[in-house]
Order: C-alpha cells, then structure tokens, then sequence
C-alpha cells in the first residue's frame, strides 16, 4: 500500500507500483498512464513504476524514455545529469510527503518497459543509485 502512496506521490495521475510481497489473490486494478515531463537533458520521460523493497528500504524508481534508444540513441554522458535531477525532484518528496525513510534511492531510464529482474538484450537501460541524505540531498552512491 505504501508504494502505491509513493507512486501516487511521484505521478499524480497514479503510475504503476510495485510493493515486494506475496502476490494477492485479486488482480490489482490496472493504473492509468504516467504523466510525461522533461528532464534537464530534454529527455521525455514517463513513470514506469515504482518498487519498494521495505526489508533493505531501497526504492527504485524507474522511467521509460523512448528517445534514449533507436537510431538516434543517446549516450549516458548525455543524460548524466537527469538522475540527481530525477531524485532530487520527484523521488525525495515522494518520499518525505509518504513518510518512507530509504536507504537507497535506485532511479533507471529505459528506451522501453522492461519488467523488473528481467533481461532485454536490445533495451538501453541505465541506473544510478543514491542515499539521501539528512538534508534531502541525494548523494550518488557507485555501484
């Protein structure tokens, strides 16, 4: 339920979340489209979803980003400065505004949703992970 609260937090219109528990019995109604913004790099990106794995308090926030593939694709250095902007704008007052103290903030771009765990061999993904810091701040953690 909490994820959900941090996914509504990061998409008003309500994006997909994911919470790290047994599967329910009932299928979860199906949420609607993210909301579509810019990033610093002109990038278009939308919410993908959201997962929250309360046991290790990492959340992930990941976003698709149909430019950052195809012909035209482009490079990590071009899109570098999009993940502290990303945590920094949308994941940390997601998480004040829900209570969720994390101790890693992953945030990925993907040219595609690609479920969680699985491998695209022609997706583009890219992730950085962050902690937050006492201040809000999200201090790049490497990997």
């Amino acid at each position: 339920m909490r994820a959900a609260l941090l996914a509504l937090a990061l998409a008003a219109t309500g994006a997909a979340a994911q919470e790290e528990a047994p599967a329910p019995e009932a299928p979860a109604p199906e949420a609607p489209a993210a909301p579509v913004f810019e990033a610093p790099s002109g990038l278009v990106l939308s919410l993908q979803d959201v997962i929250w794995e309360q046991e290790t308090g990492i959340v992930r926030i990941r976003f698709v980003a149909d430019g950052l593939g195809g012909e035209e694709a482009m490079a990590f250095s071009e899109v570098a400065g999009d993940f502290a902007w990303l945590c920094e704008t949308q994941g940390v007052p997601a998480l004040e505004r829900n209570g969720i103290e994390a101790s890693e903030v992953i945030i990925s771009i993907a040219d595609r949703a690609v479920p969680f765990g699985t491998i695209d061999a022609d997706a583009v993904q890219f992730f950085e992970g962050y902690s937050v810091t006492a201040d809000g701040t999200c201090q790049w953690e490497p990997f």
